[in-house]
């Protein structure tokens, strides 16, 4: 694969220079076409140490205009970092469109170092590259234009630019990968040669001659610019839903009470085990999240309150989702969640969640069908890595008769306290009530796995629901705890 990286080709003064005024004039060129078409770009480079890979994103900036151009870096890792699960220092940092983001490494050369300082198995690296492929293909799906381009030297060359970078560095290069730097060539070629095969999607840049590098990955970049210009959208595909002969929300008894007397018992004792479970939680690194989808007037509000009351209110915080603003819609609509991810110990409580996707998004057609029937496996694949990062992850579903809901938006009505929370929203979307139904049903379906299952709530009764949702929430941190 690296043959055609490693022929000794040059390029002379004069022919770089001829070639040099058209090649920085397309770059930018194509750049403001794709900053005004709004497609956000992604440029990943990774490569051989002492391939010029800074010499190269420095060039990138001085001809791309630096002020619009997001440089990252991840050759240090930050305590807040370490303590998110891994993806969470990449999605908050993506290029928003119609902005270019420039990744030094990023998460092959992490990979990688994990793997060839023996802390990772092969098959946690092979699971790490299959990550790395399900997020860039989740960006590029969402129009994201990623370029990868590996930086290859041959072992002799390699070695001559090693060893006489060694002979001029006084002083430890804060930059440097120690881990990388300190291997011998034949190791990283094999485990980048691994990752570069399971991933695809890279261009080889040979960089013997530094003039033959920089035009080279110059003329590379503009035709990834220009494939993506000229690129037509193909309709999308219109998903086939199997039907099903019964509702799961059927399914769920809404008889199940508690009286007042019950209830406060119960509540009680359920906060003060949540309370206790939630501080062992911290000592022990372990962030839960909690998230609440419903029907409205469900009681999705009050049972949040009922679990903020119970836990030290340093350690938690309650996000609540409204309509996107103008930065959350310039990325992929996983972006604002990732944000929230708490850190190690700590606690986030999600008033709806990114399944408004696959609901709201869906029913209301602000996501194309192919968007939402691809939001399945994203999300299932977003869960995936907050559970395998020791997150306790507890969905719920509060259920209430279409009955019980029109009571109470009348009570909400009558009531000066409360008439805030009806809106006509609300009573519209009682007249969709059938598509919702669908949606709600598939988003069961596809996304109530083994480690990230959905909790069905019986909510008519809300004394029920309130300590239901706590007793749930404490025995999956005993679970987690044990």
């Amino acid at each position: 694969m690296f043959e055609s990286a490693e022929l000794d080709i040059s390029i002379s003064k004069d022919e770089y220079n001829d070639r040099l005024p058209q090649a920085r004039l397309d770059l930018f060129t194509l750049r403001q076409e794709l900053k005004e078409a709004g497609i956000a770009v992604l440029l990943l480079i990774d490569g051989v140490p002492g391939a010029g890979r800074g010499d190269l994103i420095n060039l990138l900036n001085e001809w791309m205009d630096s002020r619009s151009i997001r440089n990252r870096s991840f050759w240090m890792t930050t305590d807040e970092e370490r303590a998110h699960p891994e993806y969470w220092r990449y999605w908050r940092i993506l290029p928003a469109k119609g902005e270019l983001g420039i990744f030094f490494g990023g998460w092959y050369e992490r990979a990688v170092k994990k793997a060839l300082s023996g802390k990772g198995s092969e098959l946690k690296f092979e699971k790490a590259m299959a990550q790395a492929r399900n997020f860039e293909q989740t960006l590029a799906a969402d129009g994201m234009l990623i370029i990868k381009l590996w930086l290859h030297l041959d072992k002799e060359t390699h070695n001559k630019i090693m060893k006489k970078r060694a002979e001029h560095i006084v002083e430890m290069d804060p930059f440097a990968n120690e881990t990388i730097t300190k291997t011998s060539y034949e190791d990283i070629i094999a485990h980048y040669l691994k990752a570069i095969r399971l991933t695809g999607g890279w261009q080889m840049i040979n960089c013997r001659d530094s003039r033959n590098r920089n035009i080279t990955a110059i003329e590379a970049i503009c035709a990834a610019m220009r494939g993506a210009l000229a690129e037509k959208p193909t309709p999308p595909a219109i998903p086939i839903m199997a039907s099903r002969p019964a509702r799961i929300l059927d399914s769920v008894d809404l008889s199940k009470s508690l009286n007042k007397k019950e209830y406060k018992e119960e509540l009680e004792k359920c906060q003060r085990d949540l309370h206790n479970l939630t501080l062992k939680a911290l000592s022990k690194g372990i962030s839960t999240v909690i998230l609440f989808e419903g029907w409205d007037a469900a009681g999705k509000g009050s049972s949040i309150r009922r679990i903020t009351t119970a836990i030290d209110a340093r350690i938690r915080q309650t996000i609540q989702t409204a309509a996107p603003s103008d930065e959350e819609l310039a990325h992929h609509y996983l972006w604002r969640f990732w944000r929230h991810i708490p850190l190690a110990g700590l606690v986030t409580i999600y008033d709806r969640s990114w399944y408004g996707r696959v609901m709201v998004e869906r029913v209301e057609g602000f996501a194309r069908a192919d968007e939402w029937f691809r939001a399945y496996s994203e999300i299932n694949n977003f869960e995936g890595q907050l559970v395998d990062d020791n997150v306790v992850l507890v969905k719920f579903w509060l259920h209430i008769s279409q009955e019980e809901q029109l009571k109470r938006f009348q009570a909400r009505e009558a009531s000066e306290l409360k008439r805030w929370k009806i809106t006509d929203e609300d009573w519209r979307n009682r007249e969709k009530i059938e598509a919702y139904n669908e949606a709600i049903d598939d988003m069961l379906v596809h996304t109530s796995t083994d480690i990230a299952p959905w909790t069905l709530i019986p909510a008519e009764d809300k004394y029920f629901a309130r300590v239901e949702v706590i007793k749930t929430i404490c025995e999956r941190l005993k679970r987690a705890l044990k």
